[in-house]
């Protein structure tokens, strides 16, 4: 894996283990984000997107030929049905959605 790959890994799980940690907060105790808040929280979702689309390329190995398979269809569709809707769920805006 290319060093700016794995770099991109530790940003995302930094930056979900932050989310998770201050989402919670966010709905509890907070009615609107404060203005800098916001920003960072939009920061955090176009991330989340980014990885998204990131992850429609990314190579895997085939579990029963240990083959790394670099075609995007397969890629894709190993995507689509594992964790695609956890991450889709994690870059959407809810706190524009709570609001509403």
């Amino acid at each position: 894996m290319p060093t700016w790959y794995r770099a991109w890994e530790k940003f995302i799980l930094i930056w979900a283990l932050y989310s998770s940690f201050f989402t919670p907060f966010e709905f509890g105790f907070f009615r609107g984000l404060p203005k800098n808040l916001f920003f960072l929280d939009i920061a955090g979702q176009v991330a989340f997107l980014f990885d998204i689309v990131l992850q429609f390329f990314i190579a895997y190995r085939d579990r029963q030929t240990y083959k790394m398979v670099y075609k995007r269809t397969p890629i894709a569709l190993r995507y689509l049905k594992s964790h695609f809707i956890f991450d889709f769920l994690g870059c959407m805006p809810w706190d524009a959605i709570y609001k509403y």
